[in-house]
Formats: structure tokens, C-alpha cells, sequence
């Protein structure tokens, strides 16, 4: 009898799974139904992970030390996020310094009684910025996010320039699809044998 590799491709079927510190590989044709267009191409050769830049938040919200604590709310409400990313401006171009969330304005802030239009965003202690470069594949920026313990992280260029942001929601929103595929992996092998073994 095939392995059970072979009979799946056999029937047109083909599953990946490599889970590690360093990768995550995902690809089954079955899911293109379920992902619909623009989620997770899974045309792609296996270890030929797709760089995070193609899934990351291009149009950013930032702010900059100077910016109030209420600026930043407001920039906040403006624009349905729930965090802004503080940056310097160094020849021209955008560099993550830090990043301020909903919860920091609220536990840092609005807890502890400060007027928050007196407060600027550089005179807050926040967290040490954690960033991704471009060009990681989608299975390391899982990792780093996992080890670093954040939710969210700026995606930055070769030369530490802003280049997007991606956050947990966005990395789950990417991997429900092709895995509530998978989940129906066992019952289809099981059908798949049956149907090899007439």
C-alpha cells in the first residue's frame, strides 16, 4: 500500500505541515475554497516561505514623542485602530522608535489620574519596541512574536525604515482558513484509502 503522503497526492491532494522555531509551512489545495482570494497563496513551492511584507498593514498610524497622550487617542478613534506606532523621521524616512496601545493610555494615564493633554507620548514608559525585517517568512515573524510575547510589531526595511505593522489578529485572520481545512485531513485520508483499496 502507498504512504499515505503518496495517496493523497495521488488523488490530488497535497498537505505540508512543518512546525519549528524557524518555519511554518502550510499548503493544501482543498483550502483555496475555504482562504478565498488574497489568503495564503497556496501555489507557492514548499520552503518557499512568502516574506511577511505581503501580509503586513502598509497604511500605518503614527505619532511622534511630541504627541499628546489626547492627540493619540483621537488619532486612535480617527482611524479605528488601537495602537499607533511612534516614529522619528531620519533623512526623509519613518523609523520606529516605539509603539503606544489603547491599554497604555488607559493603564499608564487614564488610571493613574494624569490629564492626558499634558502628557506626551515620549514621556510614557512603555515596552521595548520589538520589530520584524520584511523579508522574514510568515513561520518566523510566528516565532518572534511568540517569544517576544507581543501582539503587535512594526515590519521594518533592510536600513530599520517603517515599512507596515503586523499583529496577532492579522497572523490568526491568515491561518484560520487553511487550517479549518486541515482539520478534515483524517476523515479525507480515511476516505481517500477506502477508495484506493476497491
Amino acid at each position: 500500500m502507498l504512504p499515505a503522503r503518496q495517496r493523497l497526492e495521488r488523488h490530488g491532494v497535497a498537505a505540508l505541515i512543518r512546525i519549528n522555531d524557524a518555519a511554518l509551512a502550510v499548503a493544501y489545495d482543498e483550502a483555496c475554497a475555504i482562504a478565498g482570494k488574497g489568503l495564503w497563496s497556496l501555489t507557492r513551492k514548499p520552503g518557499n516561505d512568502m516574506p511577511i511584507s505581503e501580509f503586513c498593514h502598509r497604511e500605518v498610524v503614527c505619532a511622534t514623542r511630541a504627541t499628546t497622550v489626547t492627540e493619540a487617542a483621537s488619532l486612535m478613534r480617527e482611524h479605528h485602530v488601537g495602537d499607533l506606532i511612534i516614529v522619528e523621521t531620519r533623512d526623509g524616512k519613518r523609523m520606529p522608535v516605539g509603539i503606544v496601545t489603547d491599554r497604555d493610555i488607559v493603564v499608564e494615564v487614564v488610571a493613574a489620574g494624569i490629564d492626558p493633554s499634558e502628557l506626551k507620548l515620549g514621556d510614557l514608559r512603555l515596552a521595548s519596541l520589538v520589530t520584524v525585517d520584511e523579508t522574514a517568512s510568515y513561520a518566523q515573524t510566528v516565532s518572534r512574536m511568540s517569544a517576544q510575547g507581543v501582539r503587535r510589531m512594526p515590519v521594518v526595511a533592510a536600513d530599520g525604515s517603517l515599512v507596515g505593522i503586523i499583529t496577532f489578529d492579522d497572523m490568526l485572520w491568515q491561518l484560520a482558513a487553511p487550517l479549518a481545512a486541515l482539520s478534515g485531513l483524517s476523515g479525507r485520508e480515511r476516505e481517500l484509502e477506502a477508495f484506493s483499496r476497491k
